[in-house]
């Protein structure tokens, strides 16, 4: 008969996890803990067991998890076309959802044409084009949104007046 060691994971009082011990070293794997997140010593224990009993727990060092990592962020929209005077409020998705910094900036390569505010908020200023870019806090993933700025269509004419002539008519307005 083998007599089969455990390494055993323990959270105060309660066993969490246990899997059988291999030569050399094993890992034990906690699920469920929160990113970027420390966790003082003591606050997980290890044990050995077999079938003659437990060895004394013993106290897993400090330790601090890793950051959720930006895979990517994207735009609403590709393109915008505004008149002058208009605003576009654009949404920034950052993936995944649950990335630890998902935080970003607005800019704009023509502030003149088009600016955008640090929440996104497009201002069409003078007719041209612009490319507004969100960028992720690390700076490591971008998108861009191109914004073409159109003069507003001219009001209908008012106040017509006509001054005929014979065989002319001069129109005024």
């Amino acid at each position: 008969m083998v007599n089969v060691t455990k390494l055993n994971l323990y959270k105060g009082t309660e066993l969490i996890s246990s899997v059988e011990k291999t030569e050399g070293k094993t890992t034990i794997t906690v699920e469920g803990l929160e990113a970027n997140t420390d966790y003082p010593a003591g606050t997980y224990q290890v044990s050995f067991s077999n079938d003659s009993g437990e060895s004394e727990k013993v106290d897993v060092p400090q330790f601090k998890t890793n950051a959720i990592g930006v895979a990517s962020v994207t735009l609403d929209v590709e393109s915008l076309d505004l008149t002058i005077g208009e605003t576009h409020q654009l949404q920034a998705t950052v993936s995944p959802s649950n990335a630890s910094n998902s935080n970003v900036t607005f800019s704009s390569d023509a502030d003149g044409v088009a600016s955008v505010s640090a929440s996104g908020l497009v201002e069409a200023i003078t007719a041209g084009t612009a490319n507004v870019t969100v960028t992720t806090e690390d700076g490591s993933f971008t998108d861009v949104v191109a914004v073409t700025v159109k003069e507003p269509i001219p009001e209908a004419p008012t106040d017509v007046t006509v001054d005929p002539g014979e065989t002319t008519a001069d129109i005024t307005v």
